[in-house]
């Protein structure tokens, strides 16, 4: 299924454990091909396309590197550089297809194929331990109180500049032991940022995600609240990225798979934030439960 799947030469590597650090971009490593390639084992040492980054979109995405976070390999040059150059979600759906053909062919999960590429915290922990917490969104304190019922511990609140700060505090009261994460998806005029945030300080948030445009740029100062990043992400080259990294103002980078061209810029970018101490947060870009 794996060999079939795709019109160009696809090969996919024995299980191994990523390099820590990860390789640079623009570095080489020994390509191990699992079982036979897709059509044509003949596939010789410049398979892969230069590594310059794929569009202004996804700052730390190129083939080289691409590759080197997949538990496989596009043989084809021109059918890397054509995947690596395309939008996010043709990206994601394609890696995820090849991701799912794989695991099909091992008999495993996605998540089994790619967890030799997973940097774990703790990696005695057994894997009952190391479930992933889940976040709700919460519009009012009745929402807030029936998730925190069926165990969930913390709350995302949507919080336009045009909405009441208020509504944040009544979730707070109705949840108390609850933390909270705000979402203002960059609607705050940038002058009111400070003040909004000083408004908010005084309640258990864990941080204030993208209060406005170009949000990485007030990392800089001393906040009233942490922050998040993750549009900003996007617009970001990797320097800007590792400076947001080592301020003491970021707590967390939302990553969305979709957006980021799929699960290897993800794991890539969680890397770089757990080395920093910072959370990495999964998410999508549907608005549903």
């Amino acid at each position: 299924a794996f060999a079939r799947l795709a019109p160009f030469d696809v090969l996919a590597r024995k299980a191994r454990t990523l390099q820590h650090p990860p390789p640079r971009a623009d570095a080489r490593d020994p390509r191990t091909p699992f079982e036979a390639p897709a059509r044509d084992s003949r596939v010789d040492d410049d398979r892969t396309s230069p590594g310059a980054p794929h569009d202004r979109r996804s700052s730390l995405l190129c083939t080289d590197a691409f590759d080197a976070w997949t538990p496989f390999e596009i043989a084809d040059r021109d059918a890397a550089r054509a995947l690596a150059t395309s939008p996010a979600s043709a990206r994601f759906a394609i890696e995820t297809a090849l991701l799912d053909a794989l695991g099909r062919d091992r008999g495993s999960s996605i998540a089994a194929v790619l967890e030799p590429l997973v940097e774990l915290p703790f990696p005695h922990v057994d894997a009952r331990e190391r479930a992933v917490p889940l976040a709700a969104v919460v519009d009012h304190p009745e929402a807030a109180r029936a998730a925190f019922a069926c165990g969930i511990r913390c709350l995302k609140i949507k919080l336009a500049a045009s909405d009441d700060p208020a509504r944040v505090a009544s979730i707070a009261a109705a949840v108390p032991e609850a933390r909270l994460r705000i979402d203002a998806n960059r609607t705050w005029p940038r002058g009111e940022v400070v003040d909004r945030l000083t408004a908010l300080a005084h309640l258990p948030i864990d941080y204030v995600e993208e209060p406005c445009r170009e949000a990485h740029r007030l990392l800089a100062q001393p906040l009233p609240c942490k922050l998040a990043l993750d549009e900003s992400l996007l617009e970001m080259n990797p320097d800007k990225i590792e400076a947001a990294l080592h301020s003491p103002g970021l707590a967390a980078l939302v990553l969305k798979p979709t957006l980021h061209g799929g699960f290897s810029a993800v794991l890539r970018l969680a890397a770089l934030a757990r080395r920093a101490g910072i959370a990495a947060i999964v998410s999508h870009t549907l608005e549903g439960p």
